[in-house]
Protein backbone atom coordinates (compact mmCIF):
# COMPACT_ATOMS: atom_id res chain seq x y z
CA UNK A 1 0.00 0.00 0.00
CA UNK A 2 1.78 2.91 -1.06
CA UNK A 3 1.36 6.63 1.59
CA UNK A 4 1.10 10.09 -0.22
CA UNK A 5 3.50 12.54 1.10
CA UNK A 6 2.43 14.14 4.23
CA UNK A 7 3.03 14.54 7.88
CA UNK A 8 0.78 13.72 10.91
CA UNK A 9 0.77 14.40 14.42
CA UNK A 10 0.53 11.32 16.38
CA UNK A 11 -0.05 10.14 20.05
CA UNK A 12 2.31 10.22 22.53
CA UNK A 13 1.96 9.66 26.61
CA UNK A 14 3.66 13.01 27.46
CA UNK A 15 5.14 14.57 24.23
CA UNK A 16 4.28 15.20 20.83
CA UNK A 17 5.27 12.99 18.36
CA UNK A 18 5.21 14.33 14.73
CA UNK A 19 5.77 11.86 11.74
CA UNK A 20 6.25 12.31 8.28
CA UNK A 21 6.56 10.31 4.63
CA UNK A 22 7.33 11.28 1.46
CA UNK A 23 8.91 9.36 -1.81
CA UNK A 24 12.37 10.80 -0.94
CA UNK A 25 14.90 12.54 1.32
CA UNK A 26 14.11 16.09 0.25
CA UNK A 27 10.04 15.58 0.27
CA UNK A 28 10.05 13.91 3.40
CA UNK A 29 12.00 16.69 5.10
CA UNK A 30 9.81 18.74 3.32
CA UNK A 31 6.81 17.93 4.91
CA UNK A 32 8.54 17.35 8.58
CA UNK A 33 9.23 20.80 8.60
CA UNK A 34 6.12 22.05 7.68
CA UNK A 35 4.89 19.33 10.57
CA UNK A 36 6.85 21.76 12.80
CA UNK A 37 5.52 24.91 11.76
CA UNK A 38 1.97 23.53 12.34
CA UNK A 39 3.22 23.02 15.70
CA UNK A 40 4.71 25.81 16.14
CA UNK A 41 1.30 27.89 14.97
CA UNK A 42 -0.92 25.30 17.80
CA UNK A 43 -2.29 27.53 20.76
CA UNK A 44 -3.50 24.82 23.69
CA UNK A 45 -7.04 25.30 22.41
CA UNK A 46 -6.64 25.84 18.45
CA UNK A 47 -4.82 23.15 15.98
CA UNK A 48 -4.19 25.43 13.65
CA UNK A 49 -4.91 29.32 13.43
CA UNK A 50 -2.00 31.25 12.78
CA UNK A 51 -0.80 33.68 16.25
CA UNK A 52 -1.50 36.97 13.70
CA UNK A 53 -3.44 38.67 16.53
CA UNK A 54 -0.27 38.80 18.66
CA UNK A 55 1.73 40.86 16.42
CA UNK A 56 -1.29 43.66 15.97
CA UNK A 57 0.54 46.49 17.87
CA UNK A 58 3.82 45.89 16.07
CA UNK A 59 5.12 47.90 13.70
CA UNK A 60 4.21 46.99 10.08
CA UNK A 61 8.10 46.48 9.16
CA UNK A 62 7.87 43.48 11.28
CA UNK A 63 4.77 42.04 10.24
CA UNK A 64 6.60 42.02 6.61
CA UNK A 65 7.53 38.32 5.51
CA UNK A 66 11.16 37.62 5.48
CA UNK A 67 13.45 34.33 4.92
CA UNK A 68 15.72 32.60 7.06
CA UNK A 69 18.47 30.14 6.14
CA UNK A 70 19.08 27.68 8.56
CA UNK A 71 21.90 25.22 7.54
CA UNK A 72 23.04 21.90 9.03
CA UNK A 73 25.71 19.65 8.98
CA UNK A 74 25.96 16.20 10.30
CA UNK A 75 27.81 12.93 10.33
CA UNK A 76 23.61 11.09 9.90
CA UNK A 77 20.43 11.54 9.53
CA UNK A 78 19.00 11.24 13.30
CA UNK A 79 21.93 14.18 14.11
CA UNK A 80 20.49 16.41 11.06
CA UNK A 81 17.38 15.90 11.67
CA UNK A 82 17.36 16.81 15.52
CA UNK A 83 19.19 19.99 15.31
CA UNK A 84 17.65 21.20 12.14
CA UNK A 85 14.31 21.19 13.91
CA UNK A 86 16.04 22.41 17.50
CA UNK A 87 16.57 25.71 14.79
CA UNK A 88 13.82 26.30 13.91
CA UNK A 89 12.04 25.96 17.04
CA UNK A 90 15.07 28.12 18.54
CA UNK A 91 14.12 30.73 15.56
CA UNK A 92 10.47 31.02 17.20
CA UNK A 93 11.11 30.88 20.63
CA UNK A 94 14.13 33.01 20.77
CA UNK A 95 13.80 35.51 18.40
CA UNK A 96 10.33 35.58 17.74
CA UNK A 97 10.40 34.47 14.17
CA UNK A 98 7.04 32.73 13.49
CA UNK A 99 7.71 30.42 10.52
CA UNK A 100 4.76 29.78 8.09
CA UNK A 101 6.10 27.87 4.61
CA UNK A 102 9.47 26.14 3.23
CA UNK A 103 10.57 28.01 0.57
CA UNK A 104 13.36 25.98 -0.40
CA UNK A 105 15.19 23.03 0.53
CA UNK A 106 18.22 21.29 -0.55
CA UNK A 107 19.45 18.06 1.26
CA UNK A 108 22.90 16.76 0.05
CA UNK A 109 25.04 13.51 1.01
CA UNK A 110 28.73 12.89 0.75
CA UNK A 111 32.11 12.08 2.53
CA UNK A 112 34.63 14.37 4.60
CA UNK A 113 38.24 12.78 6.14
CA UNK A 114 36.37 9.18 5.24
CA UNK A 115 33.29 10.17 7.32
CA UNK A 116 29.69 10.33 5.85
CA UNK A 117 28.09 13.70 6.28
CA UNK A 118 24.81 15.12 5.41
CA UNK A 119 23.67 18.66 4.63
CA UNK A 120 20.67 20.29 4.76
CA UNK A 121 20.04 23.96 4.03
CA UNK A 122 16.67 24.91 4.09
CA UNK A 123 14.55 28.75 4.02
CA UNK A 124 11.64 29.48 5.78
CA UNK A 125 9.43 32.22 5.25
CA UNK A 126 7.62 34.10 7.83
CA UNK A 127 6.69 37.02 10.15
CA UNK A 128 8.79 38.59 12.91
CA UNK A 129 12.31 39.87 13.46
CA UNK A 130 13.65 39.23 17.01
CA UNK A 131 10.93 41.56 18.49
CA UNK A 132 11.09 40.85 22.15
CA UNK A 133 7.30 41.72 22.73
CA UNK A 134 6.59 39.22 19.97
CA UNK A 135 8.32 36.38 21.37
CA UNK A 136 7.16 37.03 25.17
CA UNK A 137 3.46 36.71 23.71
CA UNK A 138 3.21 33.88 21.49
CA UNK A 139 3.01 30.68 23.72
CA UNK A 140 5.67 27.42 21.91
CA UNK A 141 3.79 24.06 23.15
CA UNK A 142 7.10 22.39 22.12
CA UNK A 143 10.34 22.78 23.71
CA UNK A 144 13.26 21.00 21.82
CA UNK A 145 13.30 17.45 18.90
CA UNK A 146 14.88 14.94 20.93
CA UNK A 147 16.11 11.63 19.76
CA UNK A 148 13.92 9.36 21.92
CA UNK A 149 12.52 7.28 19.62
CA UNK A 150 13.39 9.13 16.32
CA UNK A 151 12.43 6.95 13.03
CA UNK A 152 15.12 8.30 10.15
CA UNK A 153 14.99 6.98 6.91
CA UNK A 154 14.38 8.42 3.02
CA UNK A 155 10.50 7.76 2.94
CA UNK A 156 10.18 8.19 6.93
CA UNK A 157 10.63 10.26 9.79
CA UNK A 158 9.24 10.33 13.30
CA UNK A 159 10.57 12.23 16.20
CA UNK A 160 9.46 13.28 19.94
CA UNK A 161 9.05 16.85 20.96
CA UNK A 162 9.46 17.25 24.20
CA UNK A 163 6.53 19.99 25.51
Amino acid sequence: MSRSPGFEILDHTADIRLASTGKTLEETMFELIKGVIRLLAKTETDLGERQSDYFEDISEDIRAKTEREIRVTAPNLERAVVTLLNEIIYLYDAEGFEPSDVSRLAVDRGSVDGGSQIRITVGITGIGQGHADAKERRPSRIKAATYHGIVASDTRIEVVFDT
